[in-house]
């Protein structure tokens, strides 16, 4: 727990950082939203250990909306762009900073896959998409980074497995991301990878209740 909680701060405390060294009118909101996203990262650990989890109702799509925001300035080192398909119709069940979490790990993992940008030529995007399944949704994240090696696919959820640098990442990541889905959430995390092409990690989780689709569809 305290080293999913270290990975986790790491992400708006960058950004708040970031947003610190600009040093335009807008950091300060920028800062505060990100010592928020802390503070929220922290209170849901904190319930875990006392074995209690928020569970309210919370919209996706804000949560991703919200989780790339947060990565925007690691997004714009390697000059990414986000394309999202989302449904803010689509209600889930559960603990938004649990969601937020995973939703910020899989980004994050997409925009490092990206290598320095004078060396990269291909389309830098990442793509966030909802699908309506009826009685559960799919969240796909895509990247065109050049695939998962053969080789470390099978260790992709091992806990402390990463092919980073000691001081670039833990492993920690993407476990953290499937033990919360599989568990707090109850559904399911897939990938496909094509070495040489991209990967999608996919995300499967139940409504908590009917909804109403209401496609939006945005780049930036």
């Amino acid at each position: 727990i305290t080293t999913g909680l270290i990975h986790d701060i790491a992400n708006p405390l960058t950004y708040a950082a970031a947003a610190n060294e600009i040093r335009q009118k807008r950091s300060i909101k920028a800062v505060r939203e990100g010592l928020h996203e802390i503070a929220l990262l922290i209170d849901s650990t904190r319930k875990q250990i006392r074995k209690h989890v928020s569970d309210e109702e919370f919209s996706p799509a804000e949560e991703i909306t919200r989780s790339c925001k947060f990565l925007h300035y690691e997004a714009q080192k390697k000059r990414v762009g986000y394309v999202f398909e989302l449904n803010e119709s689509i209600v889930l069940r559960g603990d938004p900073a649990k969601f937020h979490q995973c939703i910020s790990n899989i980004v994050l993992n997409a925009i490092e896959a990206y290598p320095r940008a004078e060396k990269y030529t291909a389309p830098r995007t990442i793509i966030v998409r909802m699908k309506d399944m009826k009685r559960h949704v799919h969240i796909e994240i895509t990247d065109h980074a050049g695939g998962i090696p053969k080789k470390h696919v099978s260790f992709i959820f091992q806990p402390f497995f990463t092919t980073k640098q000691p001081k670039e990442g833990t492993g920690i990541g993407l476990a953290s991301v499937k033990d919360i889905v599989e568990n707090m959430f109850h559904g399911s995390l897939s990938f496909q990878t094509k070495e040489g092409k991209g990967t999608t990690f996919r995300m499967t989780l139940p409504y908590s209740h009917d909804h109403r689709s209401t496609k939006r569809s945005t780049y930036s």
